[in-house]
């Protein structure tokens, strides 16, 4: 099912920042759409959550190196 979930992205330091970050819509399965908002330091993923778990989205954020919690 489409879910969308907002994160709070700690480690934000300059909009490239979030454009790595909404490269994981091209990097991951059941991801549908990542917009990121840089001055806010959120992100919010459109995902299929029978194919991706949040936990898996919270992982993939941590590999690229920040820390996020969910809004």
């Amino acid at each position: 099912m489409k879910t969308i979930t907002r994160f709070s992205i700690q480690g934000i330091e300059c909009p490239n920042c979030i454009m790595l970050l909404e490269g994981l819509e091209d990097r991951l399965d059941g991801v549908f759409r990542v917009e990121g908002n840089y001055r806010r330091a959120e992100l919010s993923i459109e995902y299929d959550d029978e194919k991706i778990s949040l936990a898996q989205l919270s992982e993939a954020i941590i590999q690229l190196g920040y820390t996020s919690k969910v809004l």
